[in-house]
């Protein structure tokens, strides 16, 4: 709905692909994808596989610059992607600290501490948390640590070695 609204032009050319997690499974489909549609604009993935095997796709295909691929992945997955321009974005959020913030409230819970509404649980996206009831009755803690990589900010993901950080 807010894709439509925001970008009335777009239009998806076919139902989810399934590619099983696997991204030799996604460079085929993909393939098969800008066989099918050569006006194609974008392939987005919301699995880890998705985006670099769609990437892998665009660059044997030569088609940098015409078709672009972004999705779910990390650096060090798809980072050469992105440099090379096959991919113009991946969206992730840092493991390490959902593991903390999902640690974090597990003590606080055993200290019999309770965790509301606005609470900072001390990690980047975890500053001021919303908590909502999900249809069991269940408190989900919801934070904003969503993360947007692209060429702009790439470097930010790099060792001084030039490896990827995730």
């Amino acid at each position: 709905m807010q894709a439509k609204a925001k970008y009335p032009g777009l239009k998806m050319v076919t139902s989810r692909i399934e590619e099983q997690e696997n991204q030799q499974i996604a460079f085929e489909k993909s393939l098969e994808l800008l066989k099918t549609y050569p006006n194609l604009d974008g392939i987005m993935g919301s699995a880890m596989s998705t985006m670099p095997g769609a990437a892998k796709a665009i660059e044997d295909k030569g088609m940098i610059g015409k078709v672009a691929a972004f999705g779910t992945c990390l650096p060090s997955v798809a980072g050469d992607y992105i440099e090379s321009g096959a991919a113009i974005s991946m969206h992730f959020w840092v493991p390490a600290d959902a593991g903390y913030v999902t640690a974090l409230v597990a003590y606080k819970s055993l200290l019999g501490e309770e965790v509301t509404k606005g609470a900072d649980l001390e990690r980047p996206g975890y500053k001021n948390i919303t908590i909502q009831k999900n249809d069991a009755g269940v408190p989900i803690i919801y934070g904003q640590a969503w993360v947007d990589v692209n060429k702009d900010n790439l470097d930010d993901w790099k060792n001084p070695d030039g490896s990827y950080k995730l």
